[in-house]
């Protein structure tokens, strides 16, 4: 039997992952040795490399050029002086990340340095067969190369929100029920698996209800926790938009 939770996980839980801000990556701009920047800059790698690398294939790059110019954009970004000039335009990080990869992908590049995956510059750790697997997956698609970036973008905030939120139940003993329900947490899970559900968590159904309103409540604040994460001025407003721009994407 699973024990049911009679609160949701709290915020305060959040230092279970790290926090990649518009401030503290630009912070790198005036301290370009930052303990906090350089692991910000780290992070930021991680969480923005596949739809950068989806953008590159779906250009027309084949897979070893995007593995490269991927490869050799982030090495470029963890020199530690790419923000030094930056802007941040319209105050998001993926926009101003999308602009740069562009460029970066116009930019002459020498073969003989690409070839070397960054020139020396450390090699960051990127599955790119996971990546390519990924990419594989994704249906064929007539939009603009920005919009599927922005799909890209988008699947990778819900997914970062959802693996905060499971760390966060894990954290208080709750991960079994999360993995139980996650599937309707999200809205993807079908409401008469309910019954299911029951006989084999041991909850009631109006108890898994109840579990599952909590999470969502809480999952609806991670994600804006999340997108906030990604703005250099994160003021409701802000949030309330990007959220709008990832809905559109994700349903058109």
């Amino acid at each position: 039997m699973i024990e049911s939770p009679s609160d949701p996980p709290q915020a305060t839980q959040r230092g279970l992952f790290p926090v990649t801000r518009w401030t503290q990556v630009s912070r790198l701009r005036h301290d370009p040795e930052s303990a906090e920047g350089r692991r910000a800059l780290s992070d930021l790698c991680q969480a923005y490399w596949y739809p950068l690398y989806a953008f590159a294939r779906r250009k027309g790059q084949a897979q070893v050029d995007a593995q490269d110019l991927t490869q050799g954009f982030f090495a470029k970004v963890l020199r530690g002086n790419f923000f030094a000039a930056a802007q941040e335009t319209d105050g998001r990080m993926r926009t101003y990340l999308l602009t740069a990869f562009t460029r970066h992908m116009a930019d002459e590049w020498d073969r003989a340095q690409a070839k070397k995956r960054g020139g020396g510059i450390e090699v960051l750790s990127l599955d790119f067969d996971d990546g390519e697997r990924r990419f594989q997956e994704e249906p064929a698609s007539e939009e603009s190369l920005e919009r599927i970036f922005d799909r890209a973008w988008a699947r990778n905030v819900l997914e970062r929100a959802g693996a905060q939120l499971e760390q966060e139940c894990v954290a208080v003993g709750k991960g079994e029920l999360f993995s139980a329900i996650s599937p309707l947490i999200t809205g993807d899970g079908d409401a008469s698996a309910y019954d299911e559900l029951s006989k084999r968590t041991g909850l009631t159904v109006e108890n898994l209800r109840q579990n599952v309103r909590r999470l969502r409540l809480r999952f609806r604040d991670v994600l804006r926790e999340v997108i906030a994460d990604t703005l250099d001025d994160p003021t409701p407003a802000q949030i309330d938009a990007e959220l709008q721009a990832l809905r559109a994407v994700m349903v058109s």
